[in-house]
């Protein structure tokens, strides 16, 4: 379990550092062993700044910026709100997992995903998006104001809500409006520490396989911000299509690293170059692999991904402990189809008995929502359940 929420929380899309984003994320899971059935997670520009699960039920800035709304109540109405929203995703992680005909004793989890994106040519974007067990479900197509889906499951969900035109369009609205206030809001608050450049470092090193007929090359880029960044082997200048790449992951300081890797010979005559491409940079950094310094270069680095495991190591071991002992840790906080099937971003809503009690001829929760301009919070217009 412990090790679907990590990678999960690594997988993310990023943008451009030019452009801001922000997304609310939710995950309801069934048959959660040692973590909160319910994670909720705000993140800005790549950096997380809430986090609320059903254990601590308590939501919670992530970021100290974050203290610095205007409204002394903030905490405890998103508090509330969340503790709703808990109610209706537990509820529809099960309607989904009756609705795919799923195992009911098994692990089994639900995933939404909202927000907007601010582009640095001005235009708007945003994502409505759901998921059951990694697969895509259903979402909202924002440029045609429709929900559209592959999933047969979610086929009953679709006309439904789609014959909800009013519900549609304010959607949409609030994506376009609503959600952009709050990004620019939450963008002062930061007071431009997601506007920072920091420059990487970048490491080139080679390991022979164990049979010692291949060598392994690797480029290692890290303590860059923002995340966005182009990295690549050239091989006599011409660019690898496909090299091995760990994805872009997180440091502990907030920054993050990438490692891009491709097999050769020993003694291979051809220049092997990592390019590096960052915001930070004035112009490209182009790193050569050089057969006399490697085993130097992969000794030191060999070190340092030790020490980082054991890093890792020490903090898994952390999070075990406090969650035994009833407290709360921030894992599982990314997830990349976004969670929670049913009200994405709202005022209260009820859910009645019938929704638990649903059988698999269609009639499932219901959520009584607030579609009202008035509904004015971080995360926007109530939105129907699985129906």
């Amino acid at each position: 379990m412990l090790l679907i929420l990590f990678s999960i929380s690594l997988c993310f899309s990023w943008v451009c550092p030019e452009s801001h984003y922000l997304r609310y994320y939710y995950t309801s899971m069934l048959n959660s062993v040692n973590f909160p059935e319910f994670i909720h997670v705000g993140v800005l520009d790549g950096v997380q700044i809430t986090y609320y699960d059903s254990d601590s039920k308590r939501d919670i800035p992530r970021q100290p910026w974050m203290n610095r709304t205007e409204e002394p109540d903030y905490w405890d109405k998103e508090t509330l709100r969340l503790l709703d929203r808990e109610k209706l995703s537990l509820a529809n992680v099960q309607i989904a997992t009756k609705r795919t005909n799923s195992n009911m004793t098994k692990l089994n989890f639900l995933q939404y995903t909202s927000g907007c994106e601010l582009r640095d040519d001005g235009a708007v974007g945003g994502v409505r998006q759901y998921a059951f067990n990694g697969r895509d479900l259903i979402s909202f197509d924002l440029e045609h104001t429709m929900w559209v889906t592959s999933s047969p499951a979610a086929l009953v969900t679709k006309r439904k809500w789609n014959n909800n035109k009013a519900d549609n369009e304010y959607k949409k609205q609030y994506t376009q409006q609503i959600c952009i206030k709050w990004l620019r809001k939450y963008l002062m608050y930061s007071n431009g520490d997601l506007n920072r450049k920091v420059a990487p470092d970048v490491m080139v090193y080679g390991r022979k396989t164990s049979n010692g007929q291949n060598l392994n090359l690797h480029c290692l880029v890290t303590g860059f911000f923002p995340a966005s960044i182009n990295v690549t082997w050239l091989i006599d200048g011409k660019p690898l299509s496909k090299p091995q790449s760990t994805g872009i992951l997180p440091n502990h300081d907030g920054t993050y690293q990438i490692r891009i890797s491709l097999q050769t010979k020993p003694g291979d005559s051809r220049q092997h170059i990592c390019r590096v491409e960052h915001s930070s940079l004035s112009e490209t950094l182009d790193r050569p692999w050089d057969e006399r310094n490697g085993s130097k270069t992969g000794i030191i680095v060999s070190i340092v991904l030790v020490i980082v495991l054991l890093c890792f190591i020490g903090a898994v071991a952390a999070v075990l402990y406090k969650y035994k002992n009833g407290k709360n840790s921030g894992l599982g906080w990314c997830l990349k189809n976004g969670s929670d099937l049913g009200s994405p971003e709202t005022g209260s809503s009820n859910i009645s008995q019938s929704s638990q009690d649903s059988d698999e001829k269609g009639a499932t929760a219901v959520l009584m929502p607030a579609n009202t301009p008035n509904s004015d919070n971080n995360e926007g217009s109530a939105e129907q359940a699985l129906v």
